[in-house]
């Protein structure tokens, strides 16, 4: 279980991207802070669609229960119907257990 870190813990760590080491934190995100959530996968490897190739982070980033983007969000020009996980950086969470 980790507790997604507040708002002023998350906004520190972020540039002026709204990224912390090139992982994306986008504005639909913020909902879920000061939550807790399980860890259902810790993510290696992305798949770079633009490229078409895998990619390894450079560090680990966490898939959560239940967080996920519901396609409505300020940086997509129109609605996105994929429903894909948000991936959370590390030091965006707080393990409690």
């Amino acid at each position: 279980m980790v507790r997604v870190r507040g708002r002023e813990e998350i906004g520190v760590l972020l540039d002026s991207f709204s990224k912390t080491d090139g992982c994306f934190f986008m504005p639909r995100m913020w909902r879920s802070c000061d939550r807790y959530f399980k860890i259902v996968k810790i993510v290696d490897d992305i798949y770079d669609e633009y490229r078409a190739e895998m990619c390894r982070t450079r560090i680990p980033l966490y898939i959560l229960e239940g967080s996920i983007c519901d396609g409505d969000d300020e940086e997509f020009d129109l609605r996105c119907d994929r429903t894909c996980y948000y991936l959370w950086h590390e030091s965006w969470l707080e393990r409690t257990s």
